[in-house]
């Protein structure tokens, strides 16, 4: 089921082909102001935004929409209502199509029903067959293009999100703590102690086999409480926790050590099950106001306490305590053995 996002009038959302509207379905939604449009795009990226031409804030959303290179895949379809554009000539018409795809339209489509009878009853039924047509496009091409996203943020072993997913969401994340003034944001990053061994005593296919296992449990401990994993590279991974101060990271992170220590690996090979017991080192921050904004630093910090852990040995958490987005962190060791 394709959605949609219809920036507009109640009538002009009333003049849309039904096969568009059942499309859609209840994922199918109407608004009128350009902030609720903006930030439901970021919440809830649509397939396609159909966008009322002659409504007030048409240009700054187009404008906003060019301006967001992970948006561009979205298929923008502007339907022209205004009265003295529907009377251009042809030539006009041309010129005034090029213009909304300058500004960012991917279709331009002359729309007469909130101003005058299109003409005849086949002259109607073409332009909203155009729009039909128009509209399955920009679905196959949206649906096509979430695939290659997919492909591209998605490590294949695990089937997390990858360093790359990681690199486009941490900024962003940021950005939203520090524009919500307050907001905590916190990350994990975590490493299986020893894991070369188990490459090295039993090959790469058993480690393989080990990495899915710890994503399953990654998923089932974390994904329930909105955390976002992502496979760091080899035996590291990175939890981002949105909205959650060190302190209770720190407890999630004290639970994940825990869980997944007493947890024995088990890998079927051809004539037994390999059972492999592993532990965790875990590094935990919060994000400073000195952060630079890509989050190089704040994942620096992380990595510098996971260092310490491995260091004294593994299996531990080592992480900010009495921290807040306005206090700098305190770096202490958190024994639990």
């Amino acid at each position: 089921m394709c959605s949609v996002i219809v920036y507009g009038s109640y009538d002009f959302f009333g003049t849309l082909p039904p096969q568009i509207l059942s499309a859609s379905s209840d994922r199918i939604y109407r608004t009128e102001s350009l902030n609720e449009a903006t930030l439901r795009i970021q919440k809830v990226p649509p397939d396609v935004i159909v966008i009322q031409a002659g409504f007030s804030g048409r240009e700054e959303l187009c404008r906003w929409l060019k301006n967001n290179p992970d948006l561009l895949w979205i298929h923008v379809i502007i339907l022209e209502d205004r009265p003295e554009l529907l009377a251009l000539s042809a030539q006009q018409m041309t010129v005034a199509e090029l213009a909304a795809k300058e500004q960012g339209a991917d279709a331009y489509i002359f729309w007469h029903y909130l101003t005058e009878e299109v003409g005849s009853t086949s002259k109607e039924e073409d332009t909203k067959q155009l729009l039909i047509e128009e509209f399955n496009r920009g679905v196959s091409k949206t649906e096509y293009t979430r695939s290659l996203f997919t492909i591209a943020y998605t490590d294949r072993l695990t089937k997390l999100d990858n360093r790359a997913a990681l690199e486009r969401d941490l900024p962003e994340q940021i950005k939203i703590a520090r524009r919500c003034d307050g907001t905590p944001l916190s990350v994990i990053m975590l490493e299986l102690d020893r894991f070369k061994q188990v490459n090295d005593n039993y090959g790469h296919p058993v480690g393989d086999r080990v990495l899915q296992q710890l994503s399953c449990r990654l998923r089932s401990h974390l994904e329930s409480d909105g955390m976002t994993i992502y496979r760091y590279g080899g035996d590291e991974f990175i939890i981002i926790a949105s909205n959650r101060t060190c302190e209770a990271t720190l407890d999630v992170a004290r639970h994940l050590r825990s869980k997944i220590g007493e947890e024995l690996f088990l890998v079927d090979r051809a004539d037994d099950v390999l059972t492999v017991k592993l532990t965790l080192s875990i590094g935990v921050t919060c994000l400073h106001p000195e952060d630079d904004p890509q989050g190089e630093s704040l994942l620096k910090r992380a990595d510098e306490y996971m260092y310490e852990v491995k260091k004294a040995g593994g299996n531990n958490v080592v992480g900010c305590s009495g921290c807040s987005y306005h206090e700098k962190a305190r770096a202490i060791a958190i024994f639990e053995r």
